[in-house]
């Protein structure tokens, strides 16, 4: 008696490949499409990394930005400190005379502070590196105006005090002297918390930036991730829409060949293979 197939693989199916397979396309469209479907999950990759990386430019500009204005604005600080002390030394004490190397005091003397301290007031590119600073925020903007008038303060009050001091009119300079290192000593103060606050900013920024990188990595690696699975399984459920049914007739002429001919194939695909 011929043999009903018993020990002949059975394929098994599945709803989402049935699917697939009752397509009214052609083979050729089904593989374009998967190809197309593949293409346009790697250009979802690739525009997310464009963003990712124009985002992360974005930061860097943004704190290149912030690291230029803590640079200036230490340099400012400095500038305001040795202002402060250079005044302070005509004000309180003998210590200029150490400062000077001319004891006892005379005119020459006294302009040799007065001229040490025009020097810093004058430091090149200064007041043009403050005005040409780009996008300030208004905090900013209004502390670096503030700080720009008492330099030019003190610088107007040193170029009155040269000429007392030169003409040996000390009791007329020590007045100027007095009201511009009240002036300084606040200069100094301004500076001082504009660049910490400046500072600040920038540590932040940094910690900041890092924090985005990390998560737009993980960002990134899970888009593609999904994309990879997604192609996979486009692939897998294509494949097997076209190889299953070649493998039913193949089962079935094995069986037909035995003598069995009591079955048919059932074959869902509506293309070149149904």
């Amino acid at each position: 008696m011929p043999a009903r197939g018993w020990g002949r693989p059975r394929v098994r199916s599945d709803p989402f490949i049935d699917a697939v397979a009752r397509l009214p396309v052609t083979v050729s469209t089904k593989l374009l499409v998967a190809f197309g479907a593949t293409g346009v999950l790697l250009l979802a990759v690739g525009i997310l990394g464009l963003q990712v990386i124009g985002q992360a430019n974005d930061r860097v500009v943004a704190l290149r930005s912030v690291q230029q204005r803590a640079s200036l604005y230490r340099e400012l600080q400095t500038d305001a400190a040795q202002v402060r002390a250079l005044l302070g030394l005509r004000v309180y004490g003998e210590d200029e005379l150490v400062f000077s190397g001319v004891t006892p005091p005379t005119p020459e003397s006294f302009v040799v502070l007065d001229r040490a301290v025009a020097t810093t007031l004058a430091r090149p590119g200064r007041a043009t590196d403050l005005t040409q600073l780009p996008d300030l925020p208004e905090d900013e903007r209004t502390a670096v105006s503030s700080i720009i008038d008492r330099f030019q303060q003190v610088d107007a009050i040193i170029d009155r005090i040269i000429p007392l001091d030169t003409a040996g009119d000390f009791a007329a300079s020590i007045e100027e002297v007095v009201v511009a290192e009240r002036i300084a000593v606040d200069l100094e103060r301004d500076t001082r918390e504009l660049a910490q606050t400046t500072q600040a900013l920038t540590d932040r920024l940094v910690a900041e930036n890092a924090s985005a990188f990390q998560a737009s990595q993980t960002q990134f690696a899970g888009v593609a991730v999904i994309a990879i699975v997604l192609a996979v399984l486009l692939g897998l459920m294509l494949s097997r829409s076209l190889v299953r049914p070649i493998r039913r007739i193949e089962s079935q002429l094995e069986a037909i060949a035995a003598g069995d001919f009591s079955s048919h194939v059932a074959v869902p695909n509506r293309d070149e293979l149904g």
